[in-house]
């Protein structure tokens, strides 16, 4: 059984790690990068079943274009975003570029299973 690849991008070391050790409770292969740019790279040498993009990455590339770039390669990539901004109107863009959820920071352990597990359609 191949296990899910699950890219986590995220500029934050700390909240990369956690996501990490959170996702390894389940049968998933985890990829992480820090920059809009290494997701880009890891995304074309190992194509992820879903993403998980942090909205505010540092960079060049923030994580609405991250986003807008990987569903232009792949339409049908489930994108969650992770966000700390409380602004509805970045969510909503983020949401317009190809996310098909998000997530505040900080959440929970198992709502960030859930939306992985949702987004591949697996039974939550």
């Amino acid at each position: 059984m191949n296990r899910a690849r699950i890219l986590v991008v995220e500029d934050e070391p700390f909240i990369r790690e956690l996501v990490r050790e959170t996702l390894a409770f389940e049968p998933y292969e985890v990829l992480e990068a820090s920059t809009g740019e290494e997701a880009l790279s890891q995304a074309e040498s190992a194509p992820p079943d879903v993403v998980l993009l942090d909205i505010n990455l540092d960079g060049e590339l923030d994580g609405i274009e991250v986003c807008k770039r990987l569903r232009q390669r792949e339409p049908a990539l489930p994108v969650i975003f992770l966000t700390a901004v409380a602004d509805n109107a970045i969510v909503e863009e983020g949401m317009r570029a190809g996310a098909c959820a998000y997530l505040t920071k900080p959440f929970s352990p198992l709502a960030l299973i859930e939306r992985v597990k949702a987004a591949r359609g697996d039974e939550v």
